[in-house]
């Protein structure tokens, strides 16, 4: 029966969506509602079409779905009805902020410094959240494409969401990385060793950077007003953006990360391009695979080029 119910909603969802409330009840008999139903609102026809929306989206169904909806929505026809691209769109964004919600709990273990290992339940969670981010960019990928925009400022607001869930998959893909390769959840290096986690050696690299500037230092008066630290240099150059957030996750605002958590927050600035992103999380790694000496430092940087598809003109220059 559910199997039919999602497939009926698949294929005509664009109908079913504009009078949703006899096939809303038979999804809540047949127990495919979420989790989060609530009694009280089952009155409200838009509160009706967004839970449906949401069972699409977590069972996979809205590239058939959504694509369909526009199609036949684009023209006003059911707008009276509440069946409109704004409702669509209003849909998607809050979905969106939902997911976020969501993953920001479901990552606080990652980052407590507990040295707890990602258990199955969680780990399926990233994964499930970071398929529905996926499955939002389509959305939005198929407003833009197949829906016109009234105005020259709802195009950008559209195109600017879209640029939003962008950045926060390649984040979640990041997070997800990282956790494959035990760089998260978070412990230090003057814990307790866990077997399976990696502790992140940030005294290590502050001494061996900090040192480093100490030596350089004394050329200063060679070549004036110039960061001689490469690294020093590039961070310059990118603004106070990545400064600024390795700061508030106490750091000195100077590289190194001060935690795998600022790595991955790296990826939520807006103003950074996706390539210094990745130039500055390979640097690391291979800051990382010096100091840890053994082959895994070499899959993991390896991997981490093949996962982001980093050009290899990228690659050299951060070499």
């Amino acid at each position: 029966w559910q199997g039919q119910l999602l497939c009926q909603l698949a294929q005509h969802g664009s109908q079913i969506l504009v009078q949703p409330a006899d096939f809303y009840h038979q999804c809540h008999r047949a127990r495919l509602l979420p989790q989060n139903y609530e009694e009280l609102k089952t009155n409200s026809i838009d509160y009706q079409r967004t839970v449906l929306l949401n069972m699409a989206l977590e069972h996979g169904i809205t590239s058939t779905l959504v694509p369909q909806c526009i199609q036949q929505w684009a023209d006003g026809e059911f707008t009276e009805q509440g069946c409109s691209l704004s409702f669509l769109l209003n849909w998607a964004w809050n979905r969106v902020i939902s997911i976020k919600q969501t993953w920001d709990v479901t990552c606080e273990m990652l980052y407590d410094w507990s040295g707890h290992h990602v258990d199955s339940r969680t780990d399926w969670q990233l994964e499930s959240l970071t398929q529905s981010l996926s499955n939002m960019k389509q959305i939005f990928s198929s407003l833009i494409a197949q829906s016109s925009p009234t105005t020259e400022r709802g195009e950008v607001e559209m195109e600017l969401r879209q640029d939003v869930v962008s950045i926060l998959l390649l984040h979640f893909n990041v997070v997800r990385w990282c956790v494959s390769f035990s760089l998260l959840p978070e412990i230090d290096e003057i814990s307790d060793a866990q077997p399976g986690l990696f502790p992140f050696p940030i005294n290590s690299l502050r001494e061996k950077y900090t040192k480093k500037r100490a030596e350089l230092c004394s050329m200063k008066g060679i070549v004036k007003d110039l960061n001689l630290l490469l690294i020093d240099d590039f961070l310059d150059c990118q603004g106070s953006h990545i400064k600024k957030m390795w700061k508030t996750l106490g750091g000195n605002g100077l590289y190194p990360p001060p935690s795998m958590q600022a790595v991955a927050n790296m990826y939520l600035i807006e103003e950074v391009s996706t390539e210094v992103k990745h130039a500055v999380t390979l640097y690391l790694l291979q800051d990382l695979a010096a100091l840890t000496k053994n082959e895994s430092g070499e899959a993991i940087i390896a991997s981490f080029i093949q996962r982001f598809m980093l050009s290899p003109g990228l690659v050299h220059q951060v070499q």
